[in-house]
């Protein structure tokens, strides 16, 4: 799909005595310690997660308000319903492409969402910005390959919405605040310069089925919850159909070791995935007389 850069941190394995592939001490398989996850939120601990992000948060922010772009989806509704725990302040921006994005359901969802919970935020349309991005790159996309005008032209709403997250963050001494979860980090399916660009994130090591815990804890409306996930990067477009293999298979994948895995064919495709989108988990290459490589988590089998 789409590009974003976030760098994954490869934690130490805490422990060799596993029981059927999991570490005794954290309970986690030593392939999901390796992806850089160190905890699992259950609907039992999700209170204690609530608090401990949002002393993450407020270490993040650093006396700043936070901003976020509210996209009517239940990653940015509890990222959204987070910050408003941590009691840190936040703003929400709004930015639909034009009247087909104002008359998209996600588009109510996030107005919805915002003024349920009494939070800031303001509405900008980026239609114009969208066609003036794509009028400046006309010579390129004539000559561009079908599929590469395709990605191309999906992508620039995207990278124009976290343009104006930057913009508004800095006039307001605001932090970007990202939304990415760990089934999209393995996935890469994000927006390099886009909704990947951000100055810190607290989903990021979260399986899917883990926001859905904190969904429900932090009271997100019922009407998000339940729709199916969708980057609304085209019309009738789902993350899963998309993808090819559902968010439960991904949360799979990151949590069982791959030894005891019952369901090797979609770990195969879910890996290759893996590793074609390592690019998108490191900090820019940089010259190295060594030509040290993307330093990514290394998941040999």
């Amino acid at each position: 799909m789409t590009d974003k850069v976030v760098t994954m941190t490869c934690l130490p394995l805490r422990s060799t005595d596993t029981v059927f592939g999991r570490s005794k001490e954290t309970g986690l398989s030593h392939h999901t310690i390796k992806l850089g996850k160190s905890f699992l939120i259950t609907e039992d601990n999700v209170d204690e997660y609530i608090t401990k992000m949002g002393d993450n948060i407020r270490k993040r922010a650093d006396g700043h308000g936070v901003i976020l772009g509210l996209s009517g989806g239940v990653d940015s509704a509890v990222v959204a319903r987070l910050v408003q725990e941590a009691g840190v302040d936040l703003k929400c921006l709004m930015l639909p492409d034009g009247s087909a994005g104002k008359k998209a359901s996600s588009y109510g969802d996030a107005i919805n969402m915002a003024e349920r919970f009494g939070i800031d935020y303001q509405v900008i349309d980026i239609e114009q910005m969208v066609k003036s991005d794509k009028m400046e790159a006309r010579g390129s996309m004539e000559k561009a390959t079908p599929e590469n005008r395709r990605l191309a032209t999906i992508n620039v709403p995207p990278r124009v919405r976290a343009k104006q997250l930057r913009f508004i963050g800095q006039l307001e001494s605001r932090r970007v605040i990202g939304t990415d979860n760990l089934a999209e980090q393995v996935t890469g399916y994000f927006t390099k310069g886009g909704d990947g660009d951000y100055d810190f994130c607290p989903l990021t090591n979260c399986t899917k089925g883990e926001v859905y815990i904190l969904a429900r804890a932090l009271d997100v409306p019922e009407e998000i919850i339940n729709k199916p996930p969708s980057a609304g990067l085209e019309e009738g477009q789902t993350d899963e159909a998309e993808l090819g293999f559902t968010y439960a298979q991904i949360d799979n994948w990151i949590l069982t070791d791959p030894h005891f895995s019952m369901q090797k064919d979609i770990d195969a495709k879910i890996k290759a995935r893996y590793d074609a989108t390592a690019h998108k988990r490191c900090m820019p290459y940089a010259f190295d007389v060594y030509d040290t490589p993307c330093i990514d988590v290394d998941l040999a089998r």
